[in-house]
């Protein structure tokens, strides 16, 4: 027997769905700011990018983030607007690209975004120290070379991803994505600070001598 629902309930059960989406965004939201504040910065950036706050994640990486080097600002932001502007496009265009291209655009997006948080928590890290930039010099060079390797590897795979939608081909594809590799390699550099300062060989308690 088939059972139809009114209208009008439909209509109920849809506004509250939607009330609980927007709750749930809100507290998590809500969330995020706290572990902001109290600098798990890491923590906070994925929650209001899980939430979709993107007008918040700009907001604090432009005027809230500490810093080491101001420096340093522009090219951060920069470079996540340039990730988040690739990962939105490749989101648009997924009916006319193959699927397994897009999968492969958005897991690496993905990565490199994960990868600047890591990059933000660590900088913020340094930044509420104060240490004088000028002693840090080398260590920021290095924070500065792999933010431009992941901005330059983003701009490469947004023209390959224009091209594809101008005039995708099975030659083209294969080419772009063999490019679109180099964003995910761009962020591996960047995520290989963390993974070498937080190795386990680096983190173990040292041996008790008998």
């Amino acid at each position: 027997m088939n059972v139809t629902i009114p209208l009008v309930e439909l209509l109920i059960i849809a506004g509250i769905v939607w009330g609980i989406c927007v709750n749930l965004r809100h507290q998590k939201s809500g969330d995020a700011m706290h572990c902001l504040q109290e600098g798990r910065v890491y923590e906070g950036l994925c929650l209001l990018a899980n939430a979709d706050r993107w007008p918040q994640i700009t907001t604090y990486l432009k005027s809230k983030l500490p810093l080491p080097e101001e420096n340093l600002r522009p090219r951060l932001l920069e470079t996540v607007n340039q990730v988040k502007a690739l990962r939105s496009a490749a989101q648009s265009t997924s009916t006319s690209l193959p699927t397994p291209l897009c999968e492969q655009i958005l897991n690496e997006t993905n990565e490199a975004l994960d990868a600047l948080w890591h990059t933000c928590q660590r900088l913020a890290t340094v930044g509420r120290l104060e240490v004088d930039a000028q002693l840090l010099k080398h260590e920021l060079e290095t924070e500065r070379a792999h933010l431009q390797q992941l901005s330059q590897a983003t701009e490469s795979a947004k023209i390959e991803l224009a091209r594809l939608n101008l005039s995708g081909g099975h030659q083209q594809i294969e080419d772009a994505a063999r490019r679109f590799s180099q964003l995910g390699w761009a962020a591996g550099e960047l995520r290989r600070l963390d993974d070498e300062m937080w190795s386990d060989e680096t983190t173990s308690a040292p041996r008790e001598t008998a």
